[in-house]
């Protein structure tokens, strides 16, 4: 094989591996949705199902930063139980970062943007996604290119 050929290959695998979050410098986010089953919370690496305390706790304020090029993040766990879902996010990317609150339905099946916010760039935001119907498991979307940090807070 050519040299040039070599290149061309080195530069096609390079550019086939997609550009995602890097899990060292995000915290308390996941490039993967919470998963849920009749059981209760499951993660899609694990392969056995954690307790109900992989729910956020009401009373805590929770940390989450992440930075993502191309893939969305999530939270890592779900919040169940709330009527209001408390936040606080600082945006550090000079683009609009969009926020979607997403709930699971009865099957299972993700409902992505029940809610949604638009973070400025360079901006932060301070609210909360209300009336919320308790009974449900709802989780946030960090819509990519994303560089974010802030608070959550579920609250009865």
């Amino acid at each position: 094989m050519s040299k040039k050929r070599i290149m061309i290959l080195c530069l096609t695998l390079i550019m086939c591996f997609p550009l995602t979050a890097f899990a060292a410098a995000n915290v308390g986010v996941s490039k993967i949705p919470p998963i849920i089953n009749d059981t209760g919370i499951i993660k899609p690496d694990s392969t056995s199902t954690p307790s109900k305390k992989s729910v956020y706790d009401t009373s805590e304020n929770y940390t989450v930063s992440g930075s993502a090029s191309h893939s969305s993040l999530y939270t890592e766990k779900c919040f169940k139980g709330v009527t209001k879902i408390t936040y606080s996010i600082t945006n550090n990317s000079s683009k609009d970062l969009k926020v979607n609150l997403c709930s699971y339905t009865k099957l299972g099946n993700v409902n992505y943007g029940v809610k949604k916010v638009t973070i400025p760039a360079n901006g932060k935001t301070s609210s909360s996604f209300s009336d919320l119907n308790s009974s449900k498991y709802y989780f946030i979307e960090f819509v990519a290119p994303s560089d974010f940090k802030g608070t959550v807070c579920g609250n009865q």
